[in-house]
């Protein structure tokens, strides 16, 4: 890729050879020159990767005024922009102004070329990469407004969260965070996993309910939510103490075990909207409180949307398990 760069200072030609001639012979860099900040052709300006810009000019006139125009001419152009001055050339009180019209960084005439250079090529790399960040965005915008998932059926999965604001926040972690082919699958397991709950209760003919906050074999009091626990209070702010993939990475055993592992809780802006149900577990891992801690600890590292997702199946298997029942294991 061959990088243009536009010069327009009072003596480009002369500063060539002190300030740039860290370019020279590399076909990678190619140099338009303007002494003049006046009638530049915006042709010129368009083509360019990056200007370097004088800041003073010998008719009186500045860079700046330069840079007025541009924003007004091209208010959506992203480009940057270099002021080149000599020491002492920027007054205090200009600075902020050059900033505020899009000034990238500053290079006094002085500076070794070297410098220069490596200056130069850190703005372009980095203006690279947003413009490839651009585009990918772009183009995961174009797939997503295609995707299949959209229009699945969740509706069954969505009453296991009875509060409509944690159910959105839950449902756009996983289907709108993270890599586009996971939230793909999440998406697709959770409608399947749906339609099988639907059928199953209506084959039953027992509904679909959240995990229940009634005392299991007078010992487990079980919760969907932190702010359930005894001694948790529950803001309609949305402050509610929830449980966190972070403060549950050092959970220790309890000397008594609650429905929702929850005893460890944080205000977190990455936090988890839901409570963990332990009946599962509790039977899965006999009440073994050290297997299920490192568990659940294990279950909410990771990413948001890993985290989330783990959270929801946990929810479903346990609507599941609340229709079909248990039987003895083989």
């Amino acid at each position: 890729m061959t990088y243009k760069l536009l010069l327009i200072d009072n003596d480009a030609p002369a500063l060539m050879t002190p300030l740039f001639k860290s370019f020279y012979q590399n076909m990678d860099y190619g140099f338009d020159t303007r002494t003049h900040v006046t009638d530049i052709s915006w042709d010129l300006v368009d083509r360019a990767d990056i200007i370097l810009l004088g800041y003073s000019f010998s008719d009186n006139h500045l860079g700046v005024e330069f840079l007025r125009e541009l924003r007004q001419k091209r208010p959506g152009l992203r480009i940057p922009v270099v002021l080149l001055s000599a020491p002492n050339d920027i007054r205090n009180s200009e600075w902020q102004e050059c900033l505020e019209l899009g000034v990238n960084d500053f290079i006094c005439k002085t500076t070794p070329p070297e410098i220069v250079k490596r200056k130069l090529d850190s703005i372009l790399e980095g203006e690279s990469y947003r413009k490839l960040s651009e585009e990918l965005k772009e183009k995961l915008s174009f797939e997503e407004s295609r995707s299949p998932i959209e229009e699945l059926d969740f509706r069954a999965i969505s009453a296991l969260i009875p509060d409509a604001r944690e159910w959105a926040y839950t449902f756009r972690i996983i289907l709108k965070e993270g890599p586009l082919h996971r939230r793909q699958a999440n998406g697709f397991f959770l409608a399947v996993l749906n339609r099988f709950l639907v059928n199953i209760s209506q084959q039953t003919g027992k509904k679909i309910t959240p995990y229940p906050f009634d005392t299991v074999n007078g010992q487990l009091q079980e919760s969907s939510s932190p702010a359930a626990s005894p001694g948790h209070e529950f803001s309609e702010k949305g402050n509610q103490e929830r449980i966190s993939s972070g403060n549950l990475r050092n959970l220790k055993e309890e000397s008594s075990m609650q429905g929702t592992i929850s005893k460890q809780v944080i205000n977190n802006g990455r936090s988890v909207p839901l409570g963990i149900p332990a009946r599962l577990m509790t039977e899965m891992f006999d009440n073994n409180r050290t297997k299920i801690a490192d568990f659940s600890k294990n279950m909410l590292t990771g990413p948001p949307h890993d985290v989330f997702m783990n959270l929801l199946l946990l929810h479903v298997l346990e609507a599941f398990r609340d229709i079909i029942g248990t039987g003895e294991t083989p």
